[in-house]
Order: C-alpha cells, then structure tokens, then sequence
C-alpha cells in the first residue's frame, strides 16, 4: 500500500491509513482537522484508481478561496496535468474541452446560466469523470437550492468521491444530513433528509428554530457518522508547536463611547422585546452588534458614506502589537470589515511595513499572487485580509503570528482561520493576538467563540443572552 507514496511527497501513517480506507469504498468523507493533509489523501487515493485504470480523470469541486491551494498542491505533490474552470462559461467550456487529468471547479460555478441545470453542469456530465473531490463541503447546506441540486446530481454519476471538511458541523447540526445526503446517496442516514434530522435531532428552539441532537441518539448518530468518513484530530497525528493566545486590549474614546451606547441601548430594547414573547429579529440584533464592531474598530458605515472616528485606539494597540514580534517573523492580520483593511493598509504603509492583502473582490489571478508575494518575499512582513476570504485553505506556515483586529462572527470562520499557520510543516508555537475595545461586544464575542458556540446560536440562549446584556451595559473608556 505504500506504493501510493509515488506521489512526490511521502505521506503520514494517518494518511496511508485512511487512504486505505477511502480506497475501500466508493463514496466517502474525511472530516480530519485542518492541516492535516486531506488534500494529500485524495490525491493519493485518485493515483490508486488512475494507476488501476478505474478514474482517469478527477474533478475538484471548491470554493473559489481555495481554489489555487488545490493548484499548489497538484504542481507540489503530483504529476499530473489539470486546469482551472474559471472566467465566464465560454471560458470554462473551452476549458473542459481540453485533455487534462484534474479539473478544479467552484460550487458556484457548477450551476451556471442554460436551460435545466446549465450548460457548464451539462458539459461536465459529457465528460465522465471518474472522481469527484468536494473540498469544504458545509459550503453546500440548503438541499432545495439549485448548486445543491445540481451537485448531487453530478456526484449520482460520478463512480467514486472524496468529500472534504475540517468542522463538518456547523452552526445548524441539521445540514450535516444534506452533506450525507450527497456524499453517500443515502447509504448512512438515508434519501430523506426530513426524516433523519427528525430522528436524531429535536428542536429546542421557541421563536426560531434550534435543532441540537437528541441525547439517547448520540451514541448511535456519532456511530453513523463514522461508517463511511474518517477523521482525525491534529494533536493525535502530528506533533505540532502549541497555540498561545494573547488578549490585548484598548479603551474607547469619548466619541466612540457615545456612539456605542445609542446602539448598544437599542439592542437591549430589542432583546426585552424578544423575552416578552414577541418577534426579535435575529439578523437584525447581529447586524447592529456588527455596528458596535465597526465603531470599536474607529470607523461607521453609513446611509451617507463611511464615517471615520476622530480617535482609533486599536491601531495604536495594533501598533505596539507589531511593535513586539520580532523584525524578522511573519505575521498574519485578520479583520472582518473591509474599511479594516483600508485603516490598516495606511497604517502599515505609513509605517513602512510591506503587506499583501486579500479581500473579496480579487480575482483568483490576483489572490495568488498576493499569497505567493507573502510567502516567496522576505520583505513582505504582513498578510492582511479580511477573515471570509483569507481563513480558509492557504497553508501559510512562514507566519507564525496571527493578529485579529476584529473577529468574525462566524465560528467556523474563527476555527479555519486559527489552521492557517497551525499546520504540517510548522515548526514554531504559534501566537495568537486577540484585539478587543475593554467591556465591549469584542469581549463577549471573543468569549462566545471560546465557548465553540456561533453568534446566532448564542441568541437564542437564554444564559448567552443574559451574558450579553451584562456586556451592553458597560463600556470601558479613555484611561
């Protein structure tokens, strides 16, 4: 079985085993942490089949974040020949006509404009892949929506596929179904998705719904899990430096005081409101603790414009962050807002600091070469992005320190993002700075991502409520 490291690079005894298990079935998942080498073990598990002659050809289904990571990996451990199906569909057409051994598509990209499911699903069902590998599969949830649709469609022809995620449940346990649904055609929960998540979950919830599993069914659901994926935690398999966590704080202007407790006031009204028994919307509490965020950070969106503070007391303590890690180590900065990016961005220019940066709207052509300008050019000290488009699928394992300027309110956006420098190859500990405005919704934020619990699930319970109101009604200020 070792043969299967004629790959380029020699794999770990955890890949090697669970190679032998994927190579065991048809349709399977592994849902080992991040930076344990996944991708590696599809790969290897697609040379077995193309050396049996069995799949001669792989699509890669990913999002668009990641998907220049595959690429990397291909070039690195493989000598295969792929291309990327990306551009408009002409272009992805073109592309599928030529004779590659991997093609790497998005999940958006897969259910493109045409008649019934698109002409790009169309022409990827004509070309008869063997294998389909589908990285960060939670990005699929919704069964009724047309990408999920034509997703499982497309893996109902594909012989054999691999599907890929470091924290295959989410915030909503209830599309862990949806993922089994397509993955396995069935074979572990079942084609009825309604009837499983009623089986194994109940819903707590009393205004919105909740869905957490029933206790007499753990046992049996974690059970079923396991029949057809694998997984395994990185502290089992790799002897990785440990995560050092460094809070640091800062203490609000009187300008952003004021501003902070109009909003903070107004979500407290909202939250009475949802206790008395009446709608509370819970979009529209985190859309204004998402305000709180922006004025902790220096800056407001609004109808008119953007709003700058007059004072920013988090880059100064961003300064004196950087400031502390020595000159020649890497760092990672993580913000959520994109006028975060901007602050920084003249921050570290007018510091003399070399950054690259990611954000939404680069293209992938654009993201790579960031990334490769972070990794391949000792000047460039900083990688700075925004923590949707930069946590997840980049190995950036010349960094050890990373710096959250302000924190998603996203737990699987928190949990990837930490893997970025946390991974295969890392040799130092790694260091994690946490910048939070004292007494502020950053704290509670902060506390709740320890916690392992997602923002939206926090407001539906009634301790986290009660924990959040404690921190509306105090701010700390200019000291």
């Amino acid at each position: 079985m070792r043969r299967i490291a004629l790959l380029k690079s020699k794999l770990f005894a955890h890949q090697i085993k669970h190679v032998k298990f994927h190579a065991a079935k048809r349709k399977s998942g592994d849902w080992s942490d991040c930076g344990t080498g996944k991708s590696l073990t599809a790969l290897a598990k697609f040379r077995l089949l193309y050396h049996a002659k069995v799949a001669t050809k792989l699509l890669i289904v990913c999002p668009l974040s990641v998907l220049e990571c595959w690429a990397s990996e291909i070039e690195k451990h493989t000598d295969f020949t792929y291309i990327k199906l990306i551009g408009d569909v002409d272009s992805k057409l073109k592309s599928l006509k030529q004779n590659k051994h991997i093609y790497l598509i998005t999940y958006d990209a897969i259910a493109g404009r045409g008649g019934g499911l698109g002409i790009v699903w169309n022409a990827l069902i004509r070309k008869k892949f063997g294998m389909v590998v589908c990285d960060e599969i939670t990005n699929i949830k919704n069964f009724r929506a047309r990408r999920t649709k034509a997703l499982a469609l497309l893996c109902e022809e594909i012989q054999y596929s691999i599907f890929l995620s470091g924290t295959p449940i989410t915030k909503h346990v209830e599309d862990i179904f949806t993922i089994y649904r397509i993955m396995d055609d069935g074979d572990t929960f079942g084609k009825n998705i309604f009837s499983a998540k009623h089986t194994y979950l109940k819903n707590i919830g009393y205004i919105y719904p909740n869905w957490v599993i029933r206790q007499e069914k753990l046992e049996e659901l974690r059970d079923k899990l396991y029949k057809n994926a694998v997984r395994v935690k990185k502290d089992e398999c790799l002897d990785l430096p440990p995560k050092i966590w460094l809070p640091r704080f800062c203490y609000l202007s009187q300008e952003q005081q004021e501003l902070y407790r109009d909003i903070a006031n107004n979500i407290l009204e909202d939250l009475e409101v949802g206790t008395s028994g009446k709608t509370m919307s819970i979009h529209g509490a985190l859309d204004k603790m998402g305000k709180l965020s922006q004025i902790i950070d220096g800056f407001v969106y609004a109808n008119e414009g953007t709003q700058l503070l007059t004072q920013n007391p988090k880059l100064e303590v961003l300064r004196e962050v950087i400031q502390e890690i020595p000159q020649e180590e890497k760092i990672i900065i993580y913000a959520r807002w994109r006028e975060d990016l901007r602050l920084i961005g003249t921050f570290l220019q007018a510091s003399g600091i070399p950054f690259s940066i990611m954000h939404g709207n680069l293209s992938a052509k654009q993201r790579k070469e960031q990334v490769l300008s972070f990794i391949q050019k000792k000047e460039v000290r900083v990688f700075l992005s925004q923590i949707e488009t930069g946590g997840f699928g980049l190995t950036l394992i010349q960094a050890s320190n990373i710096i959250y300027f302000s924190l998603s309110f996203s737990l699987v956006f928190f949990l990837q993002s930490q893997d970025r420098i946390h991974r295969i190859g890392q040799t130092k500990s790694c260091r994690y700075f946490i910048l939070m405005g004292k007494d502020s919704i950053d704290e509670y934020v902060w506390e709740t991502l320890q916690k392992g619990i997602e923002l939206s699930k926090a407001l539906i319970d009634e301790n986290r409520v009660t924990r959040l109101k404690e921190y509306l009604t105090k701010i700390g200020g200019s000291q």
